[in-house]
């Protein structure tokens, strides 16, 4: 978690798990909200997050998947 000025916030979130010794997943996520100093009316917030694993078969073979999403409004 982070403050600033100008209403400043920040929020991120990493986790990383091995579900077994041949699936893991890692998980992240983001929330940030700010004002622009010094201009009314003005701020930049984003939020986003992520997912990615990873299957293991076999020793010889990876399959892999990921996905993302962010999000950013401002005015």
């Amino acid at each position: 978690m982070t403050g600033g000025t100008d209403a400043s916030r920040r929020i991120t979130a990493d986790i990383n798990q091995n579900l077994s010794d041949r699936i893991a997943v890692r998980i992240n996520g983001l929330f940030h909200q700010a004002d622009v100093a010094g201009r009314d009316h003005v701020f930049d917030n984003r939020y986003g997050g992520s997912i990615a694993a990873v299957w293991r078969p076999t020793d010889e073979i990876k399959i892999f998947a990921d996905y993302y999403h962010t999000n950013r409004m401002h005015s």
